[in-house]
Order: C-alpha cells, then structure tokens, then sequence
C-alpha cells in the first residue's frame, strides 16, 4: 500500500486525493470515453484508490447507482468498517420534510454497507435557506444516531460557499476550484474555511476532463473553451509539464483535500502519483491565472452551461 500526501484537520489526516465516484455511477465528464464501469470494473478501480492510500469516498444520492457499487466493492474488499464516506442529498427529496431527509441518510447508510457516514452534505446550497424546517434537523437528528459525523454543503458559487461558511452546523464544504476557475481563491473562500476550521473539499481538478484534453478535441466539443485550451497547453509545454501534470501540481498548491474521480484503474494509479510531485509555486500559479482569466468565463467553468458540439 502507498502513503498519499496528507491534510491535517482537527487534530486528523485526510489523505489528500478523495476518490470521486459520480462516473461508477453513470455517464460522467466531457472526456469520457470509457462509458460506465461494470460492477467489476468499478471494484478495480476502488481496490486501486485503496492501494494506494485513499480512505475518503466522495459519492451522492443522485449519482445513479454509485452509492450501491461503493457498498458492494467495500463488501467484496472487506474494508466497510475503514472507508468514510461523504454523500450529498438528493435534491428529489423535499426538504421540508425532515423524517424523509432522516429516512435517506438512513438508507445511504444501509446501501453503502457502513454504520456511519463521515459526512452528508446538502447537493443544492439554496436549501440553506431552509435549514431550520428540514436539512438541519434531519441532520442534527444523523448525528444524535450517530450515524452520520460530519454536515456539510456542497457549493457552486462563492455566494453559496460564503452562506454555507455562515450556518454554524457545517463544518464541511465542498468547492470547485481547478487552473483555469479560481473564483473560489479571488474570494479568499478556502482562507475563510480555514479560519473557520471547516475542512473544504475541493473538486474538478480537471473540470470534468476538459484540462486534459487536446486543443483540436475541445474545439471539436467546446469551441469556444479552444482558445483557452492553448494557452493552457502551452503554459504546461513551457514549464516541462503535460496538461495532467500542470492541473494537480495547481490543485496540490491548494492545501486542501481533493475530490478526484477515475473510470479506469489506470488513471486513479496516475492521479495517485502525480500527487507526489511538488506543487505549483506561487509566482507560477499568479502566472498561470494571469494567462487564463481573460480567456475563462462562466460558460466554460460551469459544466451546467455547456453547449457541446455532437460526437461523431
């Protein structure tokens, strides 16, 4: 087994890569080619994310079938009573109804195969607006069970992110930060957290796939992230890096656990051990965001706003 990197956080270690599960669960991320793993597959590539020293699983009620193919790989593999898992609500459930909110946590528990979730987060922030009718007494009610440790939100926006660093219950949240979208770091979101003593998460290190693909693949699928796309190639040629390896040497600079999902054994064994090198220096991570942010907008950074071109 590997040591992986770690963060240090209320007198704990968290490894620093976070397997993200959304694509063991259905069709994920614009560089996709692999399709959705089989039942087998997927324990592959969670026996490999063990290996190699990942503890933390990153899953959702909404991801398809993910939190069922984490429960029967943690099954299989017999490690159940070690992983932590940190899911989000559905956002199907009304969440003014706080005995269905307390019935779902029950039942991710129950299809995960754990006694406890390490964290349950809000899928939708704009539900904190609601926390005292629903989400926070359901939560509040896990805890009491102790069949969950941890609340949190996962957030979009520094908006949401600044509201959920304000409800005093959540002590966790999870946020997009990557090389090309550093609205979360302008707004200082993660110093806040820090100060806070809420650990943040954060994912789309690779913004679903988009950094590491070919300029002439992206303008085939998002023309109009192309222009983007070169520039980031060739700030990584300039420094000696492949796109891979520019995107986690920026994310590691981050101090922060990262959500990181994989279809294949091979890329959790990459993603693994590009978390070794060292991180982006500051002076070049100030370059870098000089360099992307006149050619980034919110309609390449959002994945929900995406107009992407037909596969052939």
């Amino acid at each position: 087994m590997h040591t992986l990197p770690g963060i240090a956080w209320r007198g704990s270690t968290i490894p620093l890569m976070v397997l993200g599960t959304a694509q063991l669960g259905m069709p994920y991320g614009i560089a996709n080619r692999q399709g959705l793993p089989s039942p087998a597959q997927a324990r592959e590539i969670i026996n490999a994310a063990w290996d190699s020293g990942v503890r933390f699983f990153d899953t959702a009620q909404a991801y398809g079938q993910s939190e069922s193919v984490l429960g029967e790989a943690f099954k299989a593999l017999d490690i159940a009573q070690e992983a932590r898992v940190i899911s989000k609500l559905s956002p199907e459930v009304d969440p003014a109804n706080e005995d269905l909110l307390l019935q779902s946590i029950e039942k991710s528990c129950t299809v995960l195969g754990v006694e406890r979730l390490w964290g349950m987060m809000l899928h939708r922030a704009d539900w904190l607006s609601a926390w005292d009718t629903g989400p926070g007494p359901a939560l509040r009610a896990a805890k009491h069970q102790s069949i969950l440790v941890h609340i949190g939100v996962s957030a979009y926006t520094t908006t949401q992110a600044r509201a959920a660093l304000e409800q005093p219950e959540v002590d966790i949240i999870q946020v997009p930060v990557n090389a090309w979208d550093h609205r979360m770091l302008a707004e200082g979101i993660i110093s806040l957290a820090d100060k806070k003593r809420v650990c943040c998460f954060t994912r789309s290190v690779f913004l679903q796939g988009l950094l590491t693909m070919s300029p002439a693949a992206v303008r085939d699928r998002l023309p109009e992230a192309y222009e983007a796309a070169l520039h980031w190639h060739r700030f990584a040629q300039q420094y000696n890096m492949t796109p891979q390896q520019a995107a986690v040497a920026f994310a590691r600079s981050l101090g922060t656990p990262l959500v990181i999902g994989a279809e294949t054994v091979q890329q959790v064994l990459d993603n693994a051990a590009l978390l070794q090198q060292a991180p982006l220096d500051r002076m070049l991570a100030e370059e870098l965001n000089r360099t992307m942010a006149p050619l980034v907008t919110e309609r390449i950074t959002d994945p929900s706003l995406w107009q992407l071109q037909t596969q052939e």
